[in-house]
């Protein structure tokens, strides 16, 4: 089965600068993550059209180009691979707190391509039976409303949150 492009990044000198130009010449909502990084979220999906989200950050080096990332199930084997057939490995398996993990690699003419993994539970508690896993979560996330929590700070909203509903609603 084809693994299908998820995300793309662009890299930018100033990125409150370019997320103007990037909003006014598609329409594209930016937002700054509210994560460990100086990352912005950029939005491009309307409803009902098929399309992906994308990232900026501040360009770290000169020649920094656009990188496209494919969902594959694991960053790490896929990296092996590419380095079997003849790619290179730029940025090995490196987690995003929240979101998953990345790599990226170099294809054979030297065209930078990334990976995404889903963040699921790491490899260990995936493998093991679900009732420990489940357990082992509750355990490291601090009970029900830690957990909550977690879940809301690590995955940027589009809308206004629950919370400010209700308090809206009160009023």
């Amino acid at each position: 089965m084809p693994q299908p492009v998820v995300h793309f990044e662009i890299p930018a000198d100033n990125p409150e600068r370019l997320s103007r130009f990037y909003s006014d010449l598609f329409g594209w909502k930016v937002e700054k993550w509210p994560g460990p990084m100086n990352y912005w979220l950029l939005y491009t999906r309307n409803k009902g059209a098929a399309a992906i989200d994308g990232g900026m950050f501040r360009r770290e080096m000169p020649d920094q180009r656009p990188v496209n990332y494919v969902h594959v199930p694991s960053a790490s084997e896929y990296a092996q691979k590419a380095e079997r057939i003849g790619g290179r490995v730029i940025l090995p398996r490196t987690q995003v707190p929240g979101v998953g993990y990345v790599a990226i690699l170099s294809d054979p003419e030297g065209n930078n391509i990334g990976l995404f993994e889903t963040g699921a539970a790491p490899r260990a508690a995936r493998k093991a039976p679900a009732k420990k896993a489940k357990a082992a979560r509750r355990k490291s996330a601090g009970g029900k409303k830690a957990r909550r929590a977690a879940a809301t700070r690590s995955k940027p909203s589009r809308t206004r949150s629950s919370k400010t509903k209700t308090k809206a609603a009160r009023r």
